[in-house]
This record gives C-alpha cells, sequence and structure tokens, in this order.
C-alpha cells in the first residue's frame, strides 16, 4: 500500500488562464468541494487555499513571461515552455509549502523521525506529477492557444 496518493491539481493552469482570479475561483471551488462532497472541510478551507492558490499566482507571474521570449522564438513554442514551468511550478510550490507546514507542526506524541520519511516519501512521489502537470498544462494552453487564443491574453 502506497504511503499517499498524487492527482492533477492543474492550479498552474488556472494561473494561467485566470491570473489574479485564480485565488478566488479556488477558494470558491473548495468551498464548494467541502460543502457538497464533505472532502477537505471548512475547517482546513483558509490553509488549502492558500496551498494551492498562492502557486497558481505564481504560476501567472510564470506564464506571462513568455511574451519576453515570443519576439526570439516562435509564439506556440514559447506558450509550451512556459506553460510547462508553470504548471510544474505550481504543484511543485504546493507542495513545499504543504512540506514545511507539516514538517514544522508535527505534535510531539509522536514518532518524529517515522513522521518525517513518511513526509519525506510522499514529497518524493510529488517529483513525478511535477513533469505530468508541466506537460497537461503545456498541451492544454497550446490547445487553447490554437482554437481560442484571446483568452490567454490576460495580462
Amino acid at each position: 500500500m502506497p504511503i499517499g496518493s498524487v492527482h492533477l491539481v492543474l492550479n498552474g493552469l488556472l494561473g494561467a488562464v485566470l491570473g489574479y482570479y485564480a485565488f478566488p475561483a479556488i477558494l470558491i471551488g473548495l468551498f464548494l468541494q467541502g460543502i457538497m462532497f464533505g472532502h477537505g472541510g471548512l475547517t482546513t478551507l483558509g490553509i488549502n487555499a492558500i496551498i494551492i492558490g498562492i502557486p497558481a499566482i505564481f504560476a501567472h507571474q510564470i506564464f506571462q513571461l513568455r511574451h519576453i521570449l515570443e519576439n526570439k522564438i516562435k509564439e506556440n513554442l514559447s506558450m509550451k515552455i512556459f506553460g510547462f514551468i508553470a504548471g510544474a511550478t505550481a504543484i511543485g510550490l504546493s507542495s513545499l509549502i504543504f512540506f514545511s507546514l507539516i514538517i514544522t507542526n508535527l505534535p510531539s506524541g509522536f514518532n518524529t523521525s517515522l513522521e518525517q520519511k513518511a513526509i519525506y516519501g510522499l514529497m518524493i512521489s510529488h517529483i513525478p506529477l511535477m513533469g505530468i502537470e508541466g506537460i497537461v498544462t503545456a498541451m492544454i494552453l497550446s490547445f487553447m492557444h490554437r482554437v481560442m487564443p484571446e483568452i490567454l491574453l490576460v495580462k
């Protein structure tokens, strides 16, 4: 049995498309998820929004850097490169925020060395997810650029 599970979050894609509106969208999404499905819960709504929302805003900033390279390389290639970086960075930053919060707040009654090993294992399992999120984000942004380029003109 694995120590944890990983799944696509796509907060980098959300940040690239929505810009600064990604944070309220994530907050509303997490609220509805907590109300409708009971997953995540309302007591952790704020910290979950920070863990997912702040990296989405960073992903928006990274994705906007594509305009620097558009004159030097093809526009679609810069879209894919910065889409990959934005998607991978967002999930990596989310994982680092979660990791730092968990490691610094371990209760004293726990076997800290065992807990730390489990948390390190969980972090290592998110490394391949960074690559997968980057690829999926780049593919979706490239597709969106082909079919509806005006949606990505957020600056």
